[in-house]
């Protein structure tokens, strides 16, 4: 099959969602297919690359951070596709095509669809999905019937865990099935600790549904009353500034330690630094660090929230707790440090279950399983 991948973001730019198109896009290849990607530029005009068999288009648009987009940059991604997609699709004689999230790349879908009688599959991660953050209400109002129009029109609706499936199907009437996400369990591996400190790990972005604020205050009980546990805080957004700010009111300079936005070796490097990962977010879809934490063979501690609890089973392979508990996190983490057996097996658990269930090929077996039918 001739498969075309549509995410107005890619590795280097974007989060969880650009890291699944482009590990689809290598398994795709690996099974055989011919796979094009067509992605916002960054850094450029327009280019164009091969890169180890996935054919690779960076369209114009007005894409400034890495980490971070706005409706306007989006919405010019979405007005470059009308000038380049034609050509795209004739050239690589394509059969099939998948939308990553339903606003801005679904459109894309929709408009060739319509233009050029292609089917499309919706992917849908999280934040595209009405009511699972409360801070996109507004924004989903306004989009509605656009995005409405691009869920009809999909050939399949593919949410990444169940909890996500349920929510979509409550929310937008239509079918969705589930296929979970998935991780490169080759890439991430588990590597020995050679000290008997106790790591934890934040991994994504600084913003509000993340509960950043919140994380850094639990942290602070759990340093107040311990000398030999650490925070690795990784990534960026509009909270950093406010959280780096927060660890010096705390005086916790010496305890947790910012990376910025740090490349994918340089994650891999900090995982094997770490003993558990902090997945504090108030809604998921189905998150792409905890999947990579528990392949490096990490520890998981994540809220009780739709995707995390689809992930996570409770004391069998990470711990759940709840953000309406008083210094729930900080009980949680507090658990660890005192049962190191519990953490040794947790850990265990997790790259185990990484493995068995998440591994790329498993779920782009699956979308190919459903695209031939």
């Amino acid at each position: 099959m001739n498969i075309l991948l549509i995410n107005y973001e890619y590795p280097p730019i974007g989060g969880g969602a650009g890291n699944a198109t482009y590990n689809y896009a290598r398994e795709f290849v690996k099974l055989g297919h011919d796979v094009v990607v067509m992605t916002s530029a960054f850094g450029c005009i327009y280019e164009y690359k091969n890169e180890n068999g996935v054919h690779l288009y960076r369209i114009p648009a007005l894409r400034k951070h890495k980490e971070k987009s706005n409706p306007v940059q989006m919405m010019s991604y979405v007005f470059s596709t009308l000038l380049f997609s034609y050509s795209i699709i004739k050239r690589h004689k394509i059969s099939h095509s998948i939308s990553f999230m339903s606003i801005p790349s679904g459109i894309v879908g929709l408009i060739i669809k319509k233009m050029y009688n292609l089917p499309y599959l919706i992917r849908l991660g999280g934040g595209d999905v009405p009511g699972l953050l409360p801070e996109l209400d507004f924004f989903h109002k306004i989009v509605s019937p656009l995005r409405k129009s691009v869920l009809k029109n999909a050939k399949h609706i593919i949410a990444v865990s169940d909890g996500l499936k349920q929510l979509s199907m409550q929310t937008d009437r239509y079918s969705t099935m589930a296929i979970n996400t998935g991780v490169d369990v080759e890439y991430f591996k588990p590597k020995l600790k050679n000290n008997e400190s106790v790591c934890f790990i934040y991994v994504g972005r600084f913003s509000a549904e993340k509960n950043i604020e919140y994380i850094i205050k639990e942290f602070a009980l759990l340093a107040n009353e311990t000398n030999n546990t650490f925070l690795y805080m990784v990534g960026n957004g509009p909270l950093y500034q406010k959280a780096l700010e927060l660890s010096h009111k705390l005086e916790l300079k010496k305890r947790i330690k910012f990376f910025g936005w740090v490349n994918k070796t340089e994650l891999r490097e900090i995982y094997h630094l770490s003993d558990s990962i902090i997945n504090a977010s108030k809604a998921e879809g189905l998150s792409n660090t905890n999947l990579e934490a528990m392949a490096s063979g990490l520890a998981v501690v994540a809220s009780n929230v739709t995707g995390n609890n689809d992930l996570i089973k409770h004391e069998e392979n990470g711990l759940l707790f709840s953000l309406n508990e008083d210094n729930g996190l900080y009980k949680t983490l507090k658990r660890l440090v005192d049962d190191k057996n519990l953490l040794n097996y947790l850990k265990v658990k997790s790259r185990e279950e990484a493995c068995e269930y998440y591994a790329w090929e498993i779920s782009a077996r699956k979308y190919i399983e459903l695209l031939r039918n």
